[in-house]
Parts: structure tokens; C-alpha cells; sequence
């Protein structure tokens, strides 16, 4: 099989698949489909009748997921992912992973995200080729037994903005995605006392800045952080949304208070779930994973109290990994980072 801008043919045949017709042309002993990827046209030759025949009824079923998905309007816009390969049988957990990762950079809700990863993923088991995914999409035009109307239209929704997506990737690419740059530094594991005090100054709002101070010097979970309320914030937190049994205490430092600035009537949430919308965006700025936040606060509690104490106040078992929380940060540098204040 090749790849050619300019070859003189000969119609043979055409492949008709959803109503939609492909030609299949003769040249030099060879089958040539000419196609047309984005703005720019392509001749592709093959050796074998049936490779040629293949091809065209995967062109002509990516003409139909694209009728599909724009039938679904402009609120199923989708991004595209370059470099990603189609191939006539591309539909695959990759596949799904690049999508919802291309979703989430344009800014899709975790609530909207977690929707289309359970419907994508338990779609595949039961449509492994992308042709079946588009047979299963029509399907929920009507109506299933044992299934509701906004569930099939959630569900409909969700494979049409799926196989839109798909439709738009480029058919030619790398083989492999590009590797990173040798000199891109990595993700840091956690932050030193002047990067902490860097991000804290960074943050665009107050809600923002109470966000960070959470996690920085509670060790609190965006999902904990987000359920506390003013009245849980006395001699400490009560966290009621953790991932261990009952609620856990954590200790309010002085210098937590300051930076949580506890307004003289008190009362609701401390931060809302826009804080964390900003605070998502304010990392991938500076290129800190959210996860490095609390892993901070964790090393600086193991150098004051130990692993054990740090344990208890983190939610983390020590019986399960004797010493999940190793000492990397010096008792020096824990006692200066929990001296950053605002002012």
C-alpha cells in the first residue's frame, strides 16, 4: 500500500456503505481511492482489491459519523487531538482516553467528564468496532425496552460527540505521538517553602487563596475542602468527606488562620467549587500538579511529629505501608514553611 498526490486512473468500482459512495479507480495494476482529509485531497493506491474495498467502506462510514455528529447541532462541538491515527477499526480505550482528555482541556465539568467516561466505556464491551459504536448510536433514536428517554438521549448524546470526534482526526500521522522534550523538567512530587509561598501569591481571589492554604497546611483533599464549612473551622477541621472512616481532625496552625482570613460573620462554605475551576487553571499555569499541594503539607507534618502522627491527621494507615510518607523535607524547612503568612 502508498500514498500518492497525482496518479492517472481508471473508474472500477464503487463501494456503497450507509448511502454514501466511494469510487475505486485502476492504475498501473494498482486500486486507488482518492479521498479528501480536510482541506487537502489524497490518492491512496493498493495492491489488492479487498485492501481498496476496505478502505473505502471505512470512508464512507467516517462521512457517516460526521453526518451523525453535526445532526446533533452546534452544542456537540468537539475538540481535535492532532497526531491521534483512524483506522478503520480505531475504537479502542485510547481512543476514549485521548477524547476525554481533549473534553477536559476545553474546560468540560469533572460531573459532565465522569458522564461520558462510564457511557463510552460500557458502550465498547458491547460495540467493539467503531461501525457497531454507530449502529448503537442510532439505536437510541428510539426506544430500547428498559431504558428512559433522558437516560437514551444522555446516552445518544454522548456516541455522537464521541464518533464527531473521531470522524475529525486526521486519517495520515506519526505512528507514535511525539515524545516531550528532553529539557522539560518533571512534574513536581512537592514544593519547597518558596514555591508555596509563590503559588499562594498568585492566586487571582481570597476563595482562591483559602483554596491553597487548605491543602498546603491541612492536607486537605479538593473534595474535603469543598464540603467544609465555617462552622467546622474551630480549634480544628473537622473533615467529614474523607476517604477513611468517621470524620478526621486536623489542626488549624496559626499561620492557616491567617491565611483563611475568617471573616467576622462566619457562616456557609469557606471555599465554593468555581475556587477549584480556578485553581485547576492557576496550576496548569505554573505546571504544579494539584496532588503536590497536599503531599507538602504531609512531608512537613512528617518532619515535625513523625509518621505516625502525620498518619492520623492525613487519613493514611501506617499499618498497611510501615512508612508511606517518606522524610524529605528537613524539620528546618517544615518549621519555615509553616511560618509563611500573608504578610
Amino acid at each position: 500500500m502508498k500514498t500518492k498526490q497525482s496518479i492517472p486512473t481508471k473508474l472500477h468500482s464503487r463501494v456503497l456503505v450507509e448511502g454514501i459512495a466511494v469510487p475505486i479507480y485502476t492504475a498501473a495494476a494498482e486500486f486507488v481511492v482518492r479521498y479528501r482529509d480536510g482541506k487537502q485531497r489524497f490518492t491512496r493506491a493498493f495492491e489488492r482489491l479487498d485492501q481498496a474495498q476496505a478502505f473505502a467502506r471505512f470512508l464512507a462510514r467516517r462521512q457517516h459519523w460526521l453526518a451523525a455528529a453535526q445532526e446533533l447541532g452546534a452544542r456537540l462541538r468537539t475538540p481535535v487531538v492532532p497526531g491521534f491515527i483512524v483506522g478503520p477499526a480505531t475504537v479502542n480505550s485510547e481512543a476514549v482516553e485521548q477524547f476525554l482528555s481533549a473534553c477536559a482541556q476545553m474546560g468540560t465539568s469533572g460531573t459532565t467528564l465522569r458522564t461520558m467516561a462510564s457511557l463510552l466505556r460500557s458502550a465498547l464491551p458491547a460495540a467493539p468496532t467503531v461501525e457497531a459504536l454507530t449502529v448503537d448510536w442510532s439505536r437510541h433514536a428510539t426506544a430500547p425496552p428498559g431504558s428512559t428517554a433522558p437516560h437514551r438521549a444522555v446516552r445518544r448524546a454522548v456516541l455522537g460527540r464521541f464518533l464527531g470526534w473521531l470522524a475529525r482526526q486526521p486519517i495520515d500521522g506519526p505512528a507514535e505521538p511525539p515524545a516531550p522534550a528532553a529539557d522539560s523538567p518533571p512534574a513536581p512530587t512537592h514544593l519547597t517553602v518558596a514555591q508555596a509561598e509563590a503559588l499562594l501569591r498568585a492566586c487571582p481571589d481570597l476563595e482562591v487563596q483559602r483554596l491553597v492554604a487548605l491543602s498546603l497546611f491541612a492536607g486537605l483533599r479538593p473534595l474535603e475542602a469543598e464540603s467544609l464549612r465555617w462552622e467546622d473551622v474551630q480549634a480544628a477541621i473537622a473533615v467529614y468527606k474523607a476517604k477513611t472512616p468517621g470524620i478526621r481532625w486536623v489542626s488549624i496552625t496559626a499561620n492557616l488562620r491567617a491565611w483563611l482570613r475568617v471573616p467576622a460573620q462566619a457562616h456557609g462554605p469557606v471555599v465554593t467549587k468555581a475556587a477549584r475551576r480556578k485553581l485547576d487553571a492557576l496550576l496548569r499555569k505554573l505546571k504544579v500538579p494539584l496532588p503536590a499541594l497536599r503531599t507538602t503539607c504531609l512531608l512537613g507534618w512528617v518532619a515535625l511529629h513523625g509518621v505516625e502522627q502525620a498518619a492520623l491527621q492525613a487519613g493514611v494507615c501506617p499499618v498497611v505501608q510501615p512508612d508511606p510518607l517518606p522524610r524529605l523535607v528537613s524539620r528546618a524547612e517544615a518549621e519555615c514553611f509553616f511560618g509563611l503568612t500573608p504578610d
